[in-house]
């Protein structure tokens, strides 16, 4: 069972007892660990390849509560999941020896006392509820679909129920509970291997982040990926060089992850290309805006911000000038919402006389150059585009362009639709648009499927 509010209480004033030190600050919260999420409350995965379910995990609940303390400037952590009075306290008091002996943090900021925080209810009792039974007969059809049409299917489903909390010696105080879904397919044309499968069609689909289970259409995603899988076998050679691109919201994601990286100054963007962009800029074409929207109701995210500040809305590109810098106090660029109009996909892809329609992307990364540019490789169904149809499948290809250019040369959007990224390098749960984007440059084909 997911910890009451009573119980995360009586938990925190343990370890508010056990501890000496000036500032201590507690939360319970997902966290990453070598590479992977640790959900903080229970999750539920099935997973299946070669169109059979090969995993169904159950996560018995996990509650790791992650102690922070402080002797002045000198802080120490530790996380623990053994939520007794003795495993609390053995937490604070390895916190407390890592503070002892931690050199000061200059840039030290005292604890923030109680917070107002936007009421967004994030939780969904049946899908909380959802049974085993009804997980499997969630994917069964599309398992048995797969099978009896042929084709080679791997995919990933998983409901979460999480915990969100957090208090302070200031006296803050913050509790929410949530509940998360999503689903993302492969499907390949057949189960051919080696270099003979850069010949068969391949599509995916996805959707992450949802709240409610009943709004997760799991047969309608699995439908877009095999749709993409049949319209991609025998894909043809193009010429590499410049062409205008139509990237799918999921493509689309991975590139506004990049731009809003480099846009904040991060220290690892600032490093390599000096100064952030200064608010106030033009730094991508007028169809481009972007905002924190945590209660937007097809995100509904979690109100809390870094440091138990509270998260609430923010523009930070709005008709390609930037209004603010993501980070600092102005917040995570989370939750994000891209402000499309309302043209669907198939309206952008008219409005082409001539280019490539790409559904995924992989493995794009910037380039630690002046300026930053960024590289990647498409997968899972590449398309020519003619006179505003789709007029088959292209073979995968490697590209490379300026990151600044490709944000000026945005030509049209669409309005903006859930993503996912599982295992890709989008922006997983949040509504992006589609982006017509001219001088997209690829510059050598890939076996890839």
């Amino acid at each position: 069972m997911i910890l009451t509010q009573e119980e995360v209480r009586a938990i925190f004033d343990t370890a508010f007892e056990a501890a000496t030190a000036d500032e201590v600050d507690l939360s319970m919260a997902w966290y990453h660990e070598v590479n992977r999420e640790v959900v903080c409350g229970s999750t539920k995965v099935i997973r299946f390849s070669n169109s059979y379910i090969r995993d169904d995990t159950v996560v018995q609940p996990c509650h790791p509560l992650q102690v922070h303390v402080g002797f002045g400037n000198r802080e120490g952590a530790a996380i623990t999941n053994q939520l007794d009075p003795a495993g609390i306290r053995d937490a604070v008091a390895r916190a407390e020896a890592i503070a002892r002996a931690a050199a000061p943090n200059e840039s030290h900021r005292p604890l923030h006392g109680p917070q107002e925080y936007p009421e967004i209810p994030g939780f969904d009792e049946a899908t909380a509820a959802l049974t085993d039974d009804e997980r499997h007969e969630a994917v069964a059809g599309v398992i048995e679909r797969l099978q009896a049409d042929g084709l080679n299917g791997s995919g990933y489903f998983h409901v979460d129920d999480t915990l969100e909390a957090h208090a302070n010696s200031a006296g803050a105080w913050f509790y929410r509970r949530a509940t998360k879904t999503g689903y993302a397919v492969t499907v390949r044309s057949d189960d051919t291997t080696g270099r003979e499968s850069s010949r068969i069609g391949s599509g995916w689909a996805a959707a992450g982040d949802l709240r409610r289970f009943a709004d997760l259409d799991i047969p309608g995603i699995t439908d877009v990926a095999i749709a993409k899988a049949l319209g991609s076998v025998d894909p043809q050679p193009f010429e590499m060089g410049p062409h205008t691109v139509v990237l799918e919201p999921n493509a689309a994601a991975s590139f506004i992850r990049l731009l809003m990286g480099v846009w904040s100054g991060s220290a690892r963007t600032v490093g390599a290309w000096g100064a952030p962009s200064e608010a106030g800029t033009q730094v991508a074409s007028e169809h481009l805006t972007l905002s924190t929207q945590p209660g937007h109701p097809q995100i509904m995210g979690s109100p809390y911000g870094p440091g138990g500040m509270p998260l609430g809305e923010r523009v930070w590109v709005e008709n390609g000038v930037l209004r603010n810098l993501p980070g600092g106090e102005n917040g995570p660029a989370v939750h994000l919402v891209g402000d499309g109009g309302a043209k669907s996909l198939e309206d952008v892809i008219a409005g082409v006389d001539r280019g490539i329609l790409m559904t995924q992307n992989w493995n794009t990364m910037l380039r630690t150059i002046d300026p930053p540019h960024v590289n990647g490789m498409t997968r899972n169904g590449l398309f020519r585009i003619e006179d505003g149809q789709l007029a088959g499948p292209l073979q995968n290809a490697w590209y490379s362009l300026r990151l600044d250019e490709f944000a000026r040369n945005i030509e049209d959007v669409s309005r903006p639709c859930k993503t996912g990224s599982f295992g890709s390098s989008g922006l997983n749960g949040n509504l992006m648009p589609a982006l017509r984007v001219a001088n997209f440059n690829f510059y050598r084909p890939s076996e890839a499927v």
